[in-house]
């Protein structure tokens, strides 16, 4: 994996070798003829622009429960969003937080900061940028689009399997007609690290790197859309590779303490290796590709497809987990409506498992793959600014834990209930496989 980052690098910076042009200065204004000039002491203001949205999820669910009712029904605040952005001469900037229920407080060590995004940009040529702060990690086409622009109430499950989420860090980027590339260095101890001076043993910081061709497909390198909403034709193509050595922190590692955004590769429920005692520094590589396209169909229709695929791997000396994953998905979106369907599939590592209560229990008894079909529609009103979106995720071949005290989780909505079925006797939980039906009603507000 060190081989493939050297290469990607290797390709990001030839690729950029063309595009150092002088960055144009901002000209300051011409004074009338024969009035007196006056020096502005003052410094210009910086432009603000205030964002934010929420989502409202109702939520319905068929599952296998062995205690409980099989049918359940919620409603939640699923998401509730605020932030400021802009540009101070021509030095970007971004801010936002993290409201409401998506964001709950961790009971170890008990923080919960709140802070999503808090970050520059910097031009260094008119092609070339440095990004530093915390924001999201440059991997993987689904986990860089918006919340807000999804075709689809959720992510699919190839998301939580390789997901990353924001880590403070920097990168640089660059675009040269076409070609993009982006390479980026993190801590890999993902968002809302607390400041703490603890001895530590520094391993490999996470390094990302994501390169391609994007031909009129994507505005923003860092936040991608997969809705049609007055987008274009066009298309891109992109490849991805990361490579982090965990770095051991006071009693722990960066990556094991995580709070927020952790993959099943990264979470202690499901690796048995990462927090093992005694603590030791593990590799994390991942790597993947992805694709995406959209043409019209008429005057008033567009379509659109999106394809990714990825694979990593966890190591340490106690051993290996790994998992593959992918999706492909497409869409039609007709003033004011849009439909996508999407299947979605991750093959798990038969070594996931989780300990607790000193036992051992695999999560898998076997690699076979977890699928995923989802049917959605959405309509627009008020232009893009509120969006109701209903969809159909059947997923089969999921984990089910069936707790006989609370009832049945589906792990890949609660990944951390697996610690129920390591419960001591005779309250000990089973875990098996089933198709699990649900349907959801989304309503989403944004307001910028």
């Amino acid at each position: 994996m060190k081989a493939t980052i050297k290469t990607l690098t290797a390709l990001l910076i030839a690729g950029l070798a063309y595009s150092q042009e002088p960055a144009q200065a901002a000209s300051s204004p011409t004074p009338n003829e024969g009035a007196a000039v006056t020096q502005n002491v003052f410094p210009q203001y910086p432009t603000i622009n205030p964002f934010g949205s929420f989502q409202t999820l109702g939520f319905i669910q068929s599952v296998d429960d062995h205690k409980d009712y099989n049918t359940r029904l919620y409603l939640f605040l699923k998401q509730a969003r605020f932030g400021v952005n802009g540009n101070y001469d021509d030095i970007k900037y971004e801010f936002q937080l993290a409201l409401g229920g998506e964001d709950g407080i961790k009971t170890s060590p008990g923080v919960s900061l709140s802070l999503l995004d808090l970050d520059a940009e910097i031009p260094v040529s008119a092609s070339f940028f440095v990004k530093a702060g915390q924001f999201k990690v440059p991997y993987s086409r689904e986990e860089l689009t918006n919340s807000r622009d999804l075709l689809f109430a959720d992510r699919s499950i190839d998301n939580l399997a390789f997901k990353l989420g924001r880590d403070v860090g920097a990168a640089v980027y660059g675009v040269n007609g076409d070609f993009t590339g982006v390479l980026g260095i993190f801590t890999g101890g993902g968002r809302d690290v607390p400041v703490s001076y603890l001895p530590e043993n520094i391993g490999i910081p996470m390094t990302v790197v994501r390169i391609g061709l994007n031909h009129n497909y994507d505005k923003n390198v860092f936040d991608l859309s997969q809705t049609s909403y007055n987008a274009a034709n066009g298309w891109a193509f992109f490849v991805n590779g990361l490579y982090v050595k965990d770095s051991k922190v006071g009693h722990s590692t960066a990556m094991n303490v995580k709070l927020a955004d952790k993959s099943l590769l990264l979470d202690a429920n499901w690796n048995p290796y990462i927090s093992k005692s005694p603590i030791v520094q593990g590799t994390l590589w991942q790597t993947g590709v992805d694709a995406a396209y959209r043409t019209t169909l008429s005057s008033t229709a567009l379509l659109s497809g999106e394809v990714e695929l990825n694979h990593g791997a966890f190591t340490n000396t106690y051993g290996t987990v790994q998992s593959t994953g992918g999706r492909a998905q497409a869409g039609i979106y007709e003033k004011p409506y849009e439909i996508g369907l999407r299947y979605a599939f991750i093959r798990p590592d038969a070594n996931f498992a989780v300990t607790s209560n000193g036992k051992t229990v695999n999560l898998f008894s076997n690699a076979d793959w977890v699928h995923q079909l989802t049917f959605a529609a959405s309509y627009y009103l008020k232009g893009d600014r509120v969006k109701i979106t209903a969809d159909i995720p059947v997923l089969f071949g999921v984990p089910v834990v069936n707790d006989p005290i609370s009832g049945a989780y589906v792990v890949t909505q609660q990944p951390d209930q697996v610690t129920y079925i390591t419960s001591a006797a005779p309250n000990t939980a089973t875990i098996a496989r089933q198709t699990v039906v649900s349907a959801q009603l989304q309503l989403q507000v944004t307001l910028y």
